[in-house]
């Protein structure tokens, strides 16, 4: 029997949106895609590029989340990390501890892959980015790093697969991109048979309700 969802609010984002992100600099701006995969291998692989001429500097650490609301992730949850400079050549970096890497030159674009299966705590389905067979929720907080200690507003794309949707309180500028202002704001619900409660509250039947009760 399917438990009843207890649907999320989605926390409204400021009405001033700058698109940065991903960078030391503040006059630099980014656009990051996120793409869904579903199925056995649930996740998602980032890419982004930088907008201005200015580059990330080398010597900066890059920084993912081992922890989140308090739950532990993965070690593995991150992989294939890639830093491409300037002239479309990759950069090199170094692992310093469990999350955080060190790149050894200037770079302009980077891409990763992060692994969320559903948690097998069904209370902390509300709390960390996971991807099921029909749905899923994205949190910005858990998914992208830090860059010298540093979260910055973005233009994000979602690429999902045929018949998903996606809804979020984020500001809408073209079919699923969003800007992001507050990455520790934004999340994002994706699937099939999405629903709006009210002006921003999102729920959905069958799975989701269940991975969220």
């Amino acid at each position: 029997m399917s438990k009843r969802f207890r649907p999320i609010r989605l926390q409204i984002a400021a009405a001033a949106v700058i698109l940065q992100f991903f960078t030391i600099s503040s006059a630099q701006t980014a656009e990051v895609t996120i793409t869904v995969t579903r199925g056995e291998a649930s996740g998602i692989t980032v890419h982004g590029r930088f907008q201005t001429s200015n580059n990330v500097g080398k010597e900066q650490v890059i920084s993912f989340p081992t922890r989140f609301e308090g739950i532990a992730l993965p070690e593995d949850r991150v992989s294939g990390i890639r830093l491409t400079g300037p002239d479309g050549s990759d950069v090199n970096y170094r692992k310093l501890i469990p999350g955080e890497y060190l790149a050894e030159d200037d770079f302009n674009e980077f891409a990763y892959q992060v692994s969320l299966p559903i948690p097998n705590d069904n209370r902390a389905s509300a709390h960390i980015s996971w991807i099921g067979n029909t749905n899923g929720l994205l949190m910005l907080s858990d998914l992208l790093p830090l860059i010298g200690g540093r979260k910055f507003p973005l233009k994000l794309k979602v690429n999902l697969p045929e018949g998903w949707e996606v809804h979020s309180s984020e500001k809408l500028v073209a079919d699923k991109a969003f800007a992001v202002e507050d990455l520790d704001r934004a999340v994002f619900l994706i699937g099939t048979g999405l629903r709006k409660y009210g002006k921003d509250q999102i729920g959905k039947d069958s799975d989701f309700e269940m991975a969220f009760s």
